[in-house]
Order: C-alpha cells, then structure tokens, then sequence
C-alpha cells in the first residue's frame, strides 16, 4: 500500500503553496486588521481552482476529494 502523494496531489499543493505565499502573506495582517473581505485574493483562489475544494461539479465547486481538499486548506492556512 502506497501512503505518498500523487504526482497530481504533489502539484496541487505546490499551487496552493506558491498561492499563500505570493497572494495570501502579504497581505493577511491587513485583512486581519481591517476585516476586509479579500475579494480579489478569492476570485484568484477560484480561478486557480483552490475555492469550492470539494463541491461538486455539477453544483459549481471543483469536485475534490478531501484529502485533496485538505492539502489546500492546509497550505493556504
């Protein structure tokens, strides 16, 4: 039994990697502070396909699964 991640689920964490550290990071403490909505940093997670993690398609998410989900919340968080 293999418990590694998949070249697909390797790849989509280093999206969501890359994402937190270039879009989220800079400016957490501002929306931390303001309690603004980051509209734009979630139209980029959607566009990325790093929003609707594990909605279904046919209901307009992306369609996951939840380890799949999981590794974005994680390096987003």
């Amino acid at each position: 039994m293999e418990f590694g991640l998949s070249d697909e689920q390797l790849a989509l964490q280093g999206t969501a990697r890359r994402f937190a550290r270039e879009q989220v990071a800079p400016i957490a403490a501002h929306h931390d502070h303001t309690a603004e909505f980051p509209r734009e940093v979630i139209r980029q997670a959607w566009e990325l396909g790093l929003a609707s993690t594990v909605i279904p398609v046919e209901h307009g998410g992306v369609g996951l699964s939840s380890l799949d989900s999981c590794l974005v919340t994680e390096e987003i968080a």
